[in-house]
């Protein structure tokens, strides 16, 4: 957002700001500088703002919160009150997105004068003047004070004019030339001929303001936040009016915008104000926030007094009332971000300085929960597929109708009712197109192995709406293997994803053919009740007595799976052997074709000193069980 430093300290009442201060409380108050030039006599800064505040989108705002962070107050707006009677111009609301109108009727003298600190200023915030009174008030207005208006050319309107929603089908040509047609979703304002606006997003080309122009309508309103952004999105279509209402804009603001853009404009042109008059109603308060203290100081790591969080949310415009030990406070008007007693706190300390919070580890009062049984499944089974070479992916959720042919799944349910794209319209169904696509990928930049993975939900059409399905699908194609003598070339075939199943004990899959040599699998993950095992495990003390470590080397058949072998020999062994690792394999010279030699490393240790005859008494036991397994000592 463009600032003028001249603009912003016009709306500093009390105090002298300099731009050594302004440079030290934005970044203070979260409104980093990302650039600052002299332009035309003035000093022009570049700030950003966070999407969240509306009510800074003007200079007005981010003086109120300077203002706020200094202690003083903000100028007062010029006072233009206006004689209201009853409708002088026939408007109707028929539709709740658009919940309170503000109107005037200006007729325009005969000349112009468009003020020199106007233009200038225009010129600087980045909107160059029109010559035409009605615009260059409306954007002065707009960016000094966030309340978006517009003025309509009074002698092309035909019949009154209505806040409702589009016909389906209908047309509409706005201020920049291009015709769109409208859905039943888009809110417009219309005469008995059809729409002259797109409401809070753009004016129309048939009513608009011209150097001929004699008798305008102005238009100050609130409109719905959510279709607004709606509109302007389906249609790309982002303007200066869209990006406020879409956010929310300040309602007691709607009234005195309304009557000082008459004037300014009547005044400009020496013209006159012949009516003004509104219909619908302004919206309540917000809703009271309840914040208790004990809240403010757990999230500030330190006690701040009642009175000093009384002072800082009144100085933003809030109205606070101290109930015991806690706060029931009242959101100003153009605070729509202000709805939970956390925002609150951010405010209070916002003011207060983020360099004021200490560094304190939060308490825990509470005992840890259970480790829920979908984390744990899903990281030991990642890990046990990592182990075995294979890469996990993360994949978008949403894909499109062509990512579902041959998929038997009900799309209705699924369907985005705003999405990026229709290639991101559906949640998605199955995991396997998108990992097709990776796959497919690495294959073209050369990869000969593919091995991908993803553990993610997928989505299935309900009656009462998406039901979400952890699964686990999984893509293996392409040569293994070739690199030496040891490890021949071969192409995956669907016993390697059998055996892979077998080892992850998973059971009824149905192996696909994906194209391109790639198979693939997928499997909905089994549901069990959680666990009861602690979020952190209970300690074990260490043994204070030695480990005793043995090694056996022994002649094992190719393709002997280790993980079977080591199942077999833990039946044997006692709670004493701590671990037991496979440590080197050899094939080579002194080793038979068609054997490998292992090193198994047993390692033992108890809460006593173990004898070597215990130790020699449980390995005896393991070397007995090898020649049952085809396994010899070398």
């Amino acid at each position: 957002m463009r600032l003028p430093l001249s603009a912003l300290q016009k709306e500093i009442s009390g105090r002298s700001l300099s731009l050594d201060q302004v440079r030290q409380y934005l970044p203070m108050l979260g409104f980093p500088i990302e650039n600052l030039e002299s332009l035309s006599g003035d000093t022009l800064l570049e700030i950003e703002i966070t999407a969240n505040r509306s009510d800074v989108l003007s200079i007005r705002g981010i003086a109120r919160d300077i203002a706020a962070k200094i202690g003083t107050s903000l100028s007062h707006i010029p006072d233009s009150s206006i004689v209201e009677d009853s409708s002088a111009f026939p408007i109707y609301l028929e539709s709740p997105l658009c919940s309170f109108y503000a109107a005037a009727l200006v007729d325009l003298g005969e000349s112009t004068y468009i003020p020199h600190d106007t233009t200038k200023f225009l010129d600087l915030i980045g909107s160059s003047s029109k010559a035409l009174a009605s615009v260059d008030a409306s954007n002065e207005f707009l960016y000094r004070y966030g309340q978006p208006t517009h003025a309509f050319d009074l002698d092309t309107l035909q019949g009154s004019v209505t806040v409702r929603l589009a016909k389906s089908g209908e047309s509409f040509m706005g201020l920049d030339g291009i015709l769109r047609m409208l859905t039943a979703h888009d809110l417009v304002i219309a005469d008995q001929v059809g729409p002259i606006a797109l409401a809070g997003v753009i004016g129309g080309d048939r009513t608009k303001v011209t150097a001929q122009t004699r008798r305008i309508l102005i238009e100050s309103a609130i409109f719905d936040a959510v279709s607004v952004r709606t509109t302007a999105h389906r249609f790309n279509l982002h303007t200066e009016a869209s990006n406020r209402f879409g956010r929310g804009v300040d309602s007691s603001l709607v009234i005195p915008i309304r009557n000082l853009l008459a004037q300014t404009i009547a005044q400009w042109t020496k013209g006159r104000v012949t009516a003004a008059w509104n219909v619908g109603l302004l919206p309540s308060a917000a809703p009271m926030v309840h914040m208790p203290l004990s809240l403010l100081q757990r999230i500030a790591g330190r006690s701040i007094s009642g009175s000093d969080a009384m002072a800082h949310l009144e100085r933003l415009g809030a109205t606070v009332v101290m109930d015991g030990t806690s706060l029931n406070v009242t959101p100003p008007s153009w605070r729509h971000d202000l709805t939970l007693a956390e925002d609150l706190a951010e405010e209070i300390l916002r003011l207060d300085g983020y360099d004021r919070i200490d560094s304190t580890l939060p308490s825990m009062d509470a005992s840890p929960l259970p480790m829920p049984f979908e984390y744990t499944q899903r990281i030991q089974l990642s890990e046990h597929l990592a182990h075995l070479g294979f890469f996990q992916t993360l994949t978008f959720g949403f894909h499109g109708p062509s990512d579902e042919i041959g998929l038997e799944s009900e799309q209705s349910g699924r369907r985005l009712s705003n999405p990026l794209g229709e290639e991101y319209s559906l949640m998605r169904s199955s995991l396997l197109p998108a990992l097709k696509k990776a796959a497919l990928q690495n294959l073209r930049n050369g990869q000969a192995e593919i091995r991908l993975f993803e553990i993610a939900p997928v989505y299935q059409s309900q009656p009462e709406g998406p039901h979400s399905v952890l699964t686990l699908a999984l893509v293996w194609g392409g040569r293994a293997g070739g690199e030496d003598v040891l490890t021949p070339a071969q192409t995956i075939s669907p016993l390697h994803l059998m055996g892979l199943a077998h080892t992850l004990q998973l059971h009824d899959i149905k192996i696909v053919e994906i194209g391109s040599g790639l198979l693939g699998f997928e499997i909905p993950l089994p549901s069990k009740p959680p666990l009861t095992s602690p979020l952190i495990p209970h300690f074990v003390s260490f043994s204070r007595h030695p480990m005793v470590q043995r090694d056996l080397s022994c002649i094992v058949p190719k393709g002997q799976i280790y993980g079977y072998l080591e199942s077999a020999l833990k039946k044997v062994l006692p709670p004493a052997c701590k671990s037991l690792r496979c440590v080197e394999v050899y094939a080579g010279k002194g080793v038979a074709e068609g054997y490998e030699s292992w090193l198994l490393r047993f390692q033992f240790q108890a809460n006593r000193t173990l004898t070597t005859e215990e130790v020699d008494g449980w390995m005896k036991s393991v070397v007995d069980l090898l020649p049952s397994m085809k396994i010899t000592l070398r």
